[in-house]
């Protein structure tokens, strides 16, 4: 009798788990995702069944999504999802419509559903592949200073990926007149990762022809995302350009050379600016050591104002000496551009002599005034 009691509390127990099993037999089959993959920042709609695939119908069901980063539900009240009753082998079609984050970076990342069956529950994930977009830009980190034009310039770039995705073959090239790159016109980074950033070095070129002022260069990135599309974006260099005169001596004439003590010496200097921009505040200024600049008299300085690039102009000095010799001074060039003031020097020599015309009329009357006495004294002597 016992053995009997115990056969039946063994068959009813197995005949609970078998209903327990079969209740509990709940599954999550996906239908369709769109699109697929999904970018960040975009909406998808999951279209999925809720399955019993169990023996015996199963009743107080329901299906909660819990939303984790980058995931988030587009309708609240599709949080938690009434099915009701489900019999063996029926099915249930369930859709949520979810926004991925537009931080989402790429991945593959795991929406959670907990399957609710009275007090029971159990959790099932589906996997949903997120491709990002790549995004890169520069900053500049460091570049030249007193650009000027005809002469060459350094930048130093950092290239960043700021995208939510990874970028291969990526190529940087810029193409402007009056700018170029002194050795390659393109660069290459074979992969950038998101929020990998590397730097790169240049060395640009400006064009003589290029007027002071400030310039944007244009730059064009161009890269392949992880999903195999082409990315092409621009950003622009600012850089300036600044004035850089250069005034030198292109003639200079001293009228008449070797002046006699007393008379005047006309200097011509001429100036030119021989540089890639304008010259201000131009002036010459003729100097002599402290022994010597009070023996020559006269105006040492001329203002001549402003010059264009390739313009000249003449400064005039009138001279005078007391003292015979040979002088040796300088021609002082002063101007000023972006870059400050500057002096050119150059060397100046004058030489005065003496004033010999006294002595000869002297020695001219003296012999007059012997032939005059040697006639008179012949004449007395008849």
């Amino acid at each position: 009798m016992i053995k009997k009691i115990i056969l039946m509390f063994v068959l009813l127990f197995s005949s609970i788990i078998g209903i327990a099993y079969a209740a509990a037999d709940l599954q999550i089959v996906v239908d369709q995702i769109t699109p697929l993959p999904v970018e960040p920042g975009e909406d998808m709609t999951v279209k999925v069944r809720i399955v019993n695939n169990g023996e015996i119908g199963v009743d107080d069901i329901s299906v909660e999504r819990v939303y984790d980063f980058p995931f988030r539900l587009e309708y609240e009240l599709q949080e938690d999802v009434k099915v009701g009753y489900l019999g063996a082998g029926a099915s249930k079609e369930i859709t949520f419509y979810v926004s991925v984050s537009p931080k989402a970076k790429t991945g593959v990342y795991p929406i959670t559903f907990n399957i609710h069956e009275g007090v029971t529950s159990k959790k099932q994930n589906i996997l949903i592949n997120i491709v990002g977009k790549p995004e890169v830009l520069f900053t500049v980190n460091s570049i030249s200073e007193n650009i000027t034009p005809g002469k060459s310039f350094d930048v130093n770039l950092k290239i960043l990926n700021i995208g939510t995705g990874n970028a291969r073959n990526v190529k940087i090239s810029s193409n402007l007149d009056n700018f170029a790159f002194k050795d390659s016109s393109v660069f290459y980074i074979d992969n950038l990762k998101s929020a990998e950033a590397k730097n790169i070095s240049l060395n640009m070129l400006v064009d003589s022809s290029v007027n002071a002022g400030l310039y944007q260069i244009p730059f064009e990135v161009e890269m392949i995302g992880e999903n195999g599309q082409k990315y092409v974006s621009s950003q622009k260099l600012n850089i300036n350009i600044i004035e850089s005169a250069e005034v030198t001596l292109k003639d200079l004439k001293i009228k008449p050379m070797g002046q006699v003590v007393g008379s005047p010496i006309n200097v011509e200097v001429r100036v030119e600016n021989i540089g890639v921009g304008n010259a201000d505040n131009v002036y010459v200024e003729l100097k002599f050591d402290n022994s010597t600049s009070n023996v020559i008299t006269g105006s040492k300085k001329a203002y001549i104002g402003h010059l264009e690039k390739t313009d000249e102009s003449p400064a005039f000095f009138t001279l005078n000496s007391q003292k015979a010799g040979k002088y040796v001074g300088k021609i002082l060039i002063h101007y000023s551009d972006d870059l400050g003031e500057h002096v050119t020097t150059e060397t100046l020599n004058l030489t005065y002599k003496e004033d010999t015309s006294i002595n000869y009329t002297l020695y001219g009357l003296v012999i007059c005034a012997l032939i005059l006495v040697i006639l008179v004294f012949r004449k007395f002597k008849k």
